[in-house]
């Protein structure tokens, strides 16, 4: 009787440490999904995707020789050359430009298959004809006073035209936006900064008794 009481207690105590573990491992788990939801400037869903993602997953890294302030802007202004229209643009500069967009046929100036891989059909390239929902943003991170770290997020799902969702496939950059995007901002940190210059005969002085 005695032995079998032991084994019984046992048993439950073995019970209570096994489903105690398993209670810790799983809030470990819970806890550290959390961190990693959480961990990104943005979360991103496409057509074609099952699950969203990080934009870091899909980020390539460039330099900027300029303060982060000074990188913003250029950004912006390669953005608008581009025409992207922005919904995204922190006050600290951290990301900058468009997290939910669509476009068929051409985007930022070029044939959409020139832009993005999204496979192909006995029709052609699927970027051609289908419907694109883009992402298209930039995260911006201090490495020095003079010195700018960019991670550029392209990446978008592609829709037929008049067919369902269950039909959206998965379309990668091709890396001609990301390499477009840095030419025009180093170009527009080349530009001299907009300066204010005084008037040389100011509107109310007659230029032709300017020294009396």
């Amino acid at each position: 009787m005695l032995l079998t009481r032991l084994m019984r207690w046992r048993g439950r105590i073995r019970q209570h440490v096994t489903g105690a573990a398993h209670c810790s491992a799983l809030a470990a788990v819970t806890a550290l999904s959390a961190i990693g939801a959480q961990d990104t400037r943005a979360r991103i869903g496409l057509p074609g995707y099952k699950n969203s993602f990080p934009i870091e997953d899909v980020a390539s890294p460039f330099v900027l020789a300029a303060s982060k302030p000074r990188a913003h802007e250029a950004i912006k202004a390669a953005l608008a050359e581009l025409g992207v229209p922005l919904d995204r643009d922190e006050p600290t500069g951290a990301i900058v430009g468009n997290q939910s967009t669509t476009a068929r046929i051409t985007f930022a100036g070029f044939r959409m298959s020139r832009v993005f891989d999204c496979g192909s059909s006995t029709m052609g390239l699927n970027a051609d004809s289908f419907r694109l929902s883009i992402v298209f943003l930039v995260l911006l991170d201090a490495d020095s006073p003079t010195s700018t770290k960019v991670r550029i997020g392209v990446i978008g799902g592609g829709e037929p035209v008049g067919g369902s969702r269950g039909q959206a496939v998965q379309c990668a950059s091709t890396g001609v936006l990301e390499t477009r995007l840095m030419e025009l901002a180093g170009k527009h940190l080349q530009s001299p900064p907009h300066q204010n210059l005084p008037l040389q005969n100011p509107p109310h002085q007659n230029p032709a008794h300017a020294a009396d």
